[in-house]
């Protein structure tokens, strides 16, 4: 029996739409094992021979320009890829995302450079991680380089249709604020769990 002209037109979406949950499953594992990553490189760890009272100063604090732009770019970049993957040709959005992360890591290396230490109450510490200011801006400017590409992948003219701008700019917003509640909620969870398993004396998973 042969399918009908829905069908035939349904099936290769369903399979896109397969392939690119699996793309979005893989993105986000692995924002998560390089934030793991990163969160290790952060610690302080004990010197060799000379005990574990002795501590040497983490990675990240060696290296805090590169520390830096590896934690803003695994925080924005795969926020990127996941609201475009199987929206935006794959050359184009790998180009957008080696761009967007090469101008990531030049802000980020100006932006220690710029002030390598952070005030305190006492003093002045080492800065590894962008600033408050800088996250900020980028990003601002990430989400409108995106509406700005995402526009005009869809094939409109870059600067027209506003209407259409408008719609879609507030759909991922709107995306993002449910994908922030999701991940509290999660943590929530998680924080409960590792509490009550804490009160039977289980302190694995905190």
């Amino acid at each position: 029996m042969q399918m009908s002209s829905d069908e035939q037109a349904g099936a290769p979406g369903s399979a896109d739409s397969g392939r690119v949950m699996l793309y979005r499953l893989g993105i986000g594992l692995l924002q998560g094992l390089l934030s793991w990553r990163l969160w290790e490189a952060s610690q302080r760890a004990a010197s060799p021979g000379q005990g574990a009272a002795a501590l040497a100063p983490s990675w990240a604090a060696a290296h805090p320009m590169s520390f830096a732009a590896l934690t803003l770019c695994t925080a924005f970049l795969p926020l990127v890829a996941l609201a475009q993957v199987g929206s935006m040709r794959a050359r184009r959005l790998l180009a957008y995302l080696a761009l967007a992360g090469a101008a990531l890591a030049a802000l980020c290396a100006y932006d220690i450079w710029r002030a390598p230490s952070s005030g305190m109450w006492q003093g002045t510490l080492p800065r590894s991680t962008p600033s408050f200011q800088l996250v900020c801006c980028a990003a601002v400017g990430l989400f409108i380089v995106n509406q700005l590409l995402e526009h005009r992948e869809r094939g409109h003219a870059l600067y027209r249709d506003y209407a259409s701008y408008f719609e879609q700019g507030w759909l991922r917003i709107s995306q993002l604020a449910l994908a922030a509640l999701f991940a509290g909620l999660s943590l929530a969870v998680l924080a409960l769990g590792a509490a009550l398993f804490a009160l039977v004396g289980m302190h694995w998973l905190a």
